[in-house]
């Protein structure tokens, strides 16, 4: 138990009583210690204690109040409270994790010859070729793998500049040619957060020699949450946007994409190459970019309606996409955006269609001039019900009105499809529609 002053509603000083978060009966520092053991057994044990850190009850009972607007006891409190007890040695332990980590996936690839890393059971073996991508990816090393990984990527951003003391060693890791490591290592160091900077070099370099499409973009991440603070690094990364090569101009976009609003200084080179860039990824991050920024500015508008009719789907897609997050001066913007309903452009996880129903939805009932155009699309080529469609004409609300009768023809021949989830969001359509005879449908 430790007792911390926090800032409060009224901006009143409160003191309050923080407790170590318990997880099967034993604080957290138990389980680390545990984890820290040889014995796998005993590591597997602590790995799933702590794998939903720090767990859903404690989040419940301490994780918010009510009582006190603005305070928010959330994970970085609870993990200040376990690592400022007297005699822990919040570094020390971070290094001895990430030790383990490497091991761990050493003996997980089964790439080490070292007897006391290559303890893989044939059985384990088998279960790992079988189902590599299985939670606990079909092994003790695979629980250890993630579970440890989750733990030091909370620890590093959770304890006050303690993540600061493997910087040197995360840094190393963003070197190694395996994807298990380098981006693992930039998630830790977006976590660190500002004081990271010394990372920068290594991080721009990775990001040339890898790109950054490779799932989940981390490299472009720590690079924004470091140059949030640091005027240079901006500057570097604006730089790169334009002068770069093609892997470093997409990661410096993706950068400026994470820093949301915070990268307005950097307005006319993303214009810029939203307009003039030759390669289409880049433009693509220019363009997300700018719509994050969310301005309205009438330059910014009309960089956006350009490559709304782009050649590649993905930048129009994109593009419709921006145009929704800025959500402003639907006269202007509208109509590409009604437009965009029958662009076939896609692949199977996202196609210009699905922007332009989000864009629309994201106007509201200024996006009352679509409804004819929504309503076309709200059975899909297989004959399903398009429910991105069904939530826009709800959110657009009595404007809507023309989309009723549809609605409710589809809620009576749809009915054997439909389960509770989908029968209410059609039901809820109808309701802010203000259609009378929603309820009917209902009953």
């Amino acid at each position: 138990m430790r007792q911390e002053s926090v800032v409060g509603g009224k901006d009143q000083e409160i003191t309050l009583e923080i407790p170590e978060p318990e997880f099967e009966g034993h604080p957290l520092s138990f389980w680390i210690e545990e984890l820290l053991q040889a014995d796998p057994e005993v590591q597997h044990r602590a790995v799933e204690a702590i794998h939903e850190l720090p767990g859903k009850e404690w989040v419940e009972k301490y994780g918010t109040s009510e009582n006190i607007p603005g305070l928010d006891l959330n994970l970085r409190r609870a993990l200040d409270s376990t690592f400022s007890l007297p005699g822990v040695q919040t570094e020390e332990i971070l290094h001895r994790l990430l030790r383990l980590w490497k091991n761990t996936w050493y003996a997980f690839r089964m790439r080490s010859d070292d007897p006391a890393l290559s303890i893989i059971t044939p059985e384990e073996r088998g279960l790992w070729k079988i189902n590599p991508f299985s939670q606990w990816g079909g092994s003790l090393h695979g629980a250890k793998f993630f579970g440890v990984f989750m733990i030091i990527n909370k620890l590093v951003g959770s304890v006050g500049g303690a993540g600061l003391g493997i910087l040197d060693e995360l840094i190393e890791l963003l070197k190694d040619e395996h994807r298990d490591f380098y981006w693992r290592a930039a998630e830790m160091i977006a976590n660190i957060g500002p004081a990271a900077k010394p990372a920068v070099p290594a991080l721009f370099e990775v990001m040339s020699r890898r790109g950054v499409k490779e799932w989940p973009y981390k490299v472009g991440k720590a690079l924004a949450a470091i140059a949030t603070v640091h005027e240079d690094v901006f500057q570097r990364i604006a730089e790169t946007l334009e002068g770069g090569d093609a892997n470093s101009k997409e990661g410096a976009g993706m950068a400026l994409i994470y820093m949301e609003k915070a990268a307005t200084p950097a307005l006319p080179q993303l214009i810029r190459v939203t307009q003039k860039a030759e390669e289409k990824e880049p433009r693509r991050c220019a363009i997300a970019a700018l719509g994050k920024i969310g301005r309205d500015d009438d330059d910014i508008l009309e960089a956006l309606l350009h490559a709304a009719k782009d050649d590649a789907w993905w930048v129009r897609g994109t593009a419709i996409r921006a145009l929704g997050e800025i959500g402003k001066k639907p006269e202007c913007v509208m109509p590409a955006i009604i437009d965009a309903l029958d662009d076939e452009g896609g692949n199977p996880d996202w196609t210009v269609r699905e922007c332009a129903v989000e864009a629309i939805g994201k106007f509201g009932t200024d996006a009352e001039k679509a409804v004819p155009n929504l309503v076309k699309h709200l059975v899909d080529e297989y004959e399903d019900i398009d429910f991105g469609v069904v939530q826009s004409l709800r959110k657009i609300g009595p404007g809507a009105k023309s989309a009723a009768p549809m609605l409710r023809r589809l809620f009576e021949t749809h009915a054997e499809k439909m389960d509770e989830e989908s029968r209410e969001k059609i039901l809820n359509a109808l309701l802010a529609i203000n259609d009378s005879q929603g309820n009917d449908a209902g009953n």
